[in-house]
């Protein structure tokens, strides 16, 4: 089971939703499509319910670098059919594949369609080369506090539902 964060690609997504992942794509390039193993599906989508947490089950693309802007999510989306966007998720299923081994991607989304593109890093290290570009530089650090806050909200969805997981396997 991959297990992390994605970006969603449709509206109807919020940060903290969990995605079961129904199958994943490359987001990139024609490659093929591997389906979840659909007894693991249930299986998070069981502990998804248990743990009280807000699911949908769809795909998931999975792409080499972040897709932050609506304008890319929506065209990933129409191209993929995929609900979320990651950057592993494809290359673990190609993997279990080859070996053999049963998979499913289980997902909290960490920012939905409507955040804004975070920006560059090494303009949040300017606020201290620059003291005088400061207040220009304030809206992009306070666009990172927000992302980082939801991406902490986000990530702490995922233990009770790996928690739930690990109890309905064995039943």
């Amino acid at each position: 089971m991959s297990v992390g964060t994605a970006g969603a690609l449709v509206d109807s997504l919020r940060v903290g939703d969990i995605v079961v992942s129904s199958g994943v794509v490359c987001g990139e390039e024609a490659a093929p499509f591997y389906r979840a193993d659909p007894a693991v599906m249930e299986l998070a989508s069981r502990a998804s319910q248990r743990a009280g947490a807000t699911f949908e089950r769809g795909e998931i693309a999975s792409v080499g670098a972040p897709v932050f802007t609506r304008k890319a999510r929506e065209e990933l989306h129409r191209r993929t059919g995929a609900i979320a966007v990651d950057m592993e998720s494809y290359w673990i299923a190609q993997e279990t594949s080859r070996l053999g081994v049963t998979f499913t991607a289980l997902r909290v989304i960490s920012d939905n369609m409507k955040a804004p593109p975070l920006p560059e890093y090494t303009e949040l290290r300017a606020l201290v080369r620059s003291p005088f570009g400061l207040i220009r530089r304030i809206p992009h650090y306070l666009r990172w506090r927000v992302f980082l806050r939801d991406f902490r909200g986000a990530i702490n969805v995922l233990p009770p539902v790996l928690v739930e997981v690990l109890r309905c396997w064995n039943r």
